[in-house]
């Protein structure tokens, strides 16, 4: 009987903690950009796959680059050309970085957190920092986050100013 109560006890108690440890997976979110110069140069896409860890603290995002979509379709065709985005070569932009916080983000709550980790596109890794902010409630989790990119560390030819702000919202 003892034994019997102590492999539920095990049982129960290993599910809950699973239930923090495991990887959240979503492809609910969205990526939009903007040139900083020129306000009419934006796009946005909700094509994207993510995995959270928050036990672990872990993130991972992958964003394919013919997702976006930008009011003039003309911006659109430049932008997955060879000399900017070139997609038909590099097909998706990725993230792959640990989440910097004190806090145990398995808990119900906001979270202001600073994101690290290494950014690929075009075939070119570069480590990035950003802020980001993380929402904890019992039904999901919503992860946000501001960045400013230089085109040209990543070999990406901008017309239309050499930063680009990059805003990420996912939910999990």
């Amino acid at each position: 009987m003892i034994k019997r109560i102590t492999v539920a006890v095990l049982l129960i108690g290993g599910i809950a903690l699973t239930g923090f440890s495991q990887d959240k997976v979503s492809n609910s979110g969205s990526v939009k950009f903007k040139s900083l110069v020129k306000k009419d140069v934006k796009a946005e896409s909700q094509s994207l796959t993510s995995k959270i860890n928050l036990l672990e603290k872990t993130l991972v995002v992958s964003v394919p680059v013919q997702g976006f979509e930008f009011k003039f379709g003309m911006m659109q065709k430049k932008f997955n050309a060879e000399k900017v985005m070139n997609s038909s070569a590099y097909p998706k932009a990725k993230f792959k970085g640990k989440i910097i916080s004190d806090k145990v983000l398995t808990k119900t709550g906001s979270y202001d957190v600073k994101v690290k980790g290494e950014i690929t596109m075009k075939g070119i890794t570069k480590t990035i920092s950003s802020d980001g902010k993380i929402v904890v409630s019992e039904s999901k989790v919503v992860a946000t986050s501001t960045l400013i990119l230089h085109g040209s560390d990543f070999g990406i030819d901008l017309k239309y100013g050499k930063e680009i702000e990059i805003s990420l919202t996912i939910e999990y």
